[in-house]
């Protein structure tokens, strides 16, 4: 009898240290995951807290608009900017619109990937997948420097050119926007420019 009891006590002791361990992986375990969790989220909060706090220069949707003794206007926007916090007036934007409405004139359309916009004097470079449009006009190229003070446009780097029966490949154009005189040429002397007529 006595070794009946002895094994009952230690089955007894057994089964309560299993219910002991299953409680502590399931209950216990799964409190301090919850509380790691928790913590991992608050870090996560801080930590993008601190990011928008050190990079409070980016801003969502912007639009700039400045207008030159002539009455032409130029506006340029943006899904994403960042203002460079050494030098303010430098901004640097991505998914770019700008439309350039000269006195007399249809707008000038121009889009791009990238620019970098300087607010004191208006001058942007854009980059990458530039699209200009004008009329019945459209160029597209990698860069594009605008001087809108000095009403200059300089597009370059695989520029292609078409119109409704032309089409001209070229290393650089050159436009001055209140003349429409343009400058087309190839780096290289040696090579032409390409020009197809329909």
């Amino acid at each position: 009898m006595e070794k009946k009891n002895l094994i009952q006590f230690f089955l007894l002791i057994l089964v309560i240290l299993i219910f002991l361990a299953t409680f502590y992986t399931y209950v216990v375990m799964n409190q301090n995951n919850e509380e790691k969790k928790v913590d991992k989220y608050l870090q996560k909060d801080l930590e993008e807290l601190s990011i928008n706090k050190e990079s409070s220069n980016i801003v969502k949707n912007v639009k700039y608009n400045s207008k030159d003794s002539f009455g032409n206007e130029y506006e340029i926007f943006s899904d994403l900017a960042e203002i460079n916090l050494e030098d303010p007036n430098i901004v640097y934007m991505t998914d770019v619109k700008a439309r350039i409405d000269l006195k007399n004139s249809e707008p000038i359309l121009i889009y791009a990937k990238f620019a970098t916009y300087n607010s004191e004097n208006y001058d942007t470079n854009f980059k990458k997948n530039i699209i200009v449009t004008h009329l019945a006009h459209m160029m597209k190229a990698e860069n594009l420097d605008l001087f809108f003070k000095d009403n200059i446009l300089s597009i370059y780097e695989n520029v292609i050119y078409k119109n409704y029966n032309t089409k001209l490949n070229a290393d650089r154009v050159e436009m001055d926007l209140i003349t429409k005189n343009s400058k087309i040429f190839m780096y290289d002397k040696s090579k032409k420019v390409n020009i197809f007529f329909k």
